[in-house]
């Protein structure tokens, strides 16, 4: 371990772009992702294998300078504007030199995703705005079977295509759930940091359907969580309703009372990622047929262009990796406050799947 590593926030995943088109490409590739592993609190998880690509978007007279491209995924502890300024500082270290726009350089890394966090600021725009556009980045990505996750953009998008999109969202921030209560928190509102961003959620899909429902798992929180989305997309007099199949009381939940005594004593994130990796668990239902049968009833509740159903981490996790969208869930990349799995239904009937991650909080404890 380094020595920078012992105090750490929470471990995000970074995917990061590389790339070079000039001087000796492959070595300064080899040294950008070296230093890039030896950040304080960051490992290397994996990276793809080195691709020859043309250039794009460039000066008509260094069109002939071909770039070789490669992307690394990391585990990080940094916060992305750290990450983003030690970056940038390899990059400075390794002769990159910004006197021509789009022109030749020695190294260029480009912050892709960090752990679905949202940022707009002059300093830096999170996730990349032009990545998905970009095979440099994503025939990688698809090598390293990664998959860039969705954005409330993405979710804007499928809805003006003419798309219905049911949104099942985590409730925004609340205080901790003590391990001897057996409501799972039931009357825990949320924060006043929770509060402010479901009503920034709320805006980020203000004005995207004119058919808007809401539907909330009957906790506080979760009810919380509706109203203050509703009010940030300016429906503050929206009906919610309350719901308990799609909270604590779903086709996944076989007994509330196994559940509690299954988490109280720890290791929530252990044993929850075993359930999801073995398919059963003391207290929830046979993980497959739960899915088929969750998702057959929310949609039978489903009749608008947009529904927002606020519900549970455990819930939004265990559908999506049912449908195969994510697999490989863990404390790192586990739902975040506001993260949600989308479902979404073409008009020819179709159906496909989607995690949407808010980025609106890094935060992501569970019971």
């Amino acid at each position: 371990m380094k020595a920078e590593d012992q105090k750490t926030g929470p471990i995000l995943r970074a995917i990061v772009a590389l790339g070079a088109n000039e001087g000796d490409r492959a070595e300064t590739l080899k040294k950008a992702l070296a230093s890039l592993a030896e950040l304080p609190q960051t490992r290397l998880a994996s990276a793809s294998s080195v691709i020859e690509t043309d250039p794009v978007d460039v000066p008509p007279e260094f069109a002939s300078m071909k770039f070789l491209n490669q992307v690394a995924v990391f585990e990080t502890g940094l916060s992305p504007e750290d990450f983003s300024v030690r970056m940038h500082a390899i990059e400075d270290a390794l002769g990159r030199v910004r006197t021509v726009k789009n022109g030749p350089r020695t190294i260029d890394l480009d912050l892709i995703d960090f752990g679905g966090l949202v940022r707009d600021t002059p300093e830096l725009i999170l996730p990349h705005p032009r990545a998905k556009e970009r095979d440099f980045v994503m025939r990688p990505l698809a090598e390293l079977g990664v998959t860039l996750d969705w954005t409330l953009s993405d979710v804007r998008r499928e809805l003006a295509a003419g798309n219905r999109v049911l949104l099942l969202v985590r409730h925004a921030e609340r205080p901790k759930i003590g391990y001897e209560d057996k409501t799972f928190g039931g009357s825990l509102p949320l924060t006043p940091a929770g509060e402010e961003m479901s009503v920034a959620y709320g805006r980020l899909l203000a004005g995207s359907s004119e058919a808007v429902q809401f539907r909330a798992s009957p906790l506080l929180r979760t009810v919380m969580t509706a109203e203050r989305i509703a009010e940030g997309m300016g429906l503050a007099s929206a009906e919610i309703v309350q719901d308990a199949k799609i909270g604590n009381g779903s086709a996944f939940v076989d007994s509330e009372l196994e559940i509690w005594e299954l988490f109280r004593d720890g290791g929530f994130f252990t044993k929850m990622c075993a359930w999801m990796r073995e398919g059963t668990q003391r207290g929830f239902h046979e993980l497959s047929s739960a899915c088929d049968a969750f998702e057959e009833y929310v949609l039978s509740t489903f009749t608008g262009q947009l529904g927002i159903y606020t519900s549970h981490d455990v819930y939004v996790a265990s559908y999506l990796h049912g449908r195969g969208v994510k697999t490989d869930f863990c404390e790192a990349n586990w739902p975040r406050f506001l993260d949600a799995a989308a479902i979404i239904l073409a008009p020819d009937g179709s159906r496909r799947y989607a995690l949407v991650r808010a980025g609106l909080s890094d935060r992501c404890y569970g019971v």
